[in-house]
């Protein structure tokens, strides 16, 4: 079949919204279940997205990899030995390796979860995405 491209080609959705939109529509999500939908796996990285319900929490053992959460949507609360935040829309944090900590989502929340392998120093991080 052949399509004018400009006006009669089929709307793909694509892009974090609708991959967004796909997980609230499935039954996991429905039924109340963590949703991770990996984006990106290589040997040194992976790149996770990830959708919680208020109240979910998640917790980690001490990890050598460095670890970046990007929050979509939502509010999210990490914890680690050394502070407390709470993460809000279009902010990143970044945990680097050698450091436990767990978060809990305080509204129903999106984020992606980027995972580089031993590449840490012990350190925290902040910041505004732009």
């Amino acid at each position: 079949m052949k399509y004018n491209l400009e006006t009669e080609a089929p709307k793909v959705k694509s892009g974090i919204p609708a991959l967004i939109e796909n997980i609230k529509k499935s039954n996991a999500w429905k039924h109340g279940e963590l949703y991770s939908l990996i984006l990106l796996r290589s040997p040194g990285k992976k790149i996770v997205l990830t959708a919680l319900h208020e109240g979910t929490e998640i917790i980690t053992l001490k990890t050598d990899d460095s670890v970046n959460l990007h929050v979509i949507e939502g509010k999210l609360k990490f914890q680690s030995m050394h502070e407390s935040v709470i993460l809000s829309e279009d902010q990143v944090f970044t945990i680097n390796g050698g450091n436990k900590f767990s978060f809990t989502s305080l509204e129903e929340t999106v984020f992606i979860l980027t995972i580089i392998k031993g590449s840490g120093s012990g350190s925290i991080s902040e910041h505004k995405a732009n």
